[in-house]
């Protein structure tokens, strides 16, 4: 879905890409690819609020990711 997410913008077809990239996030919740790629495309359709909704839950899942990886290098 990612990549769907990535190809169908490029082709013209954005709400698809909005579709697949939703369906990504879905299918993995702790991953912050998605949620900045579906922000990227809100940015282009002029959905401001949302776009700004994805980016800060990218923002959110990248910290926790490095957060995570802090740890378990600690350990």
């Amino acid at each position: 879905y990612m990549m769907l997410g990535y190809v169908l913008p490029r082709k013209g077809d954005v709400p698809g890409g909005v579709a697949a990239l939703k369906k990504a996030a879905s299918l993995q919740p702790g991953a912050s690819a998605p949620h900045l790629l579906l922000g990227n495309l809100y940015e282009r359709l002029g959905q401001t609020a949302d776009a700004a909704r994805e980016h800060e839950e990218a923002r959110h899942l990248e910290q926790n990711a490095k957060s995570a990886g802090a740890r378990t290098r600690s350990q």
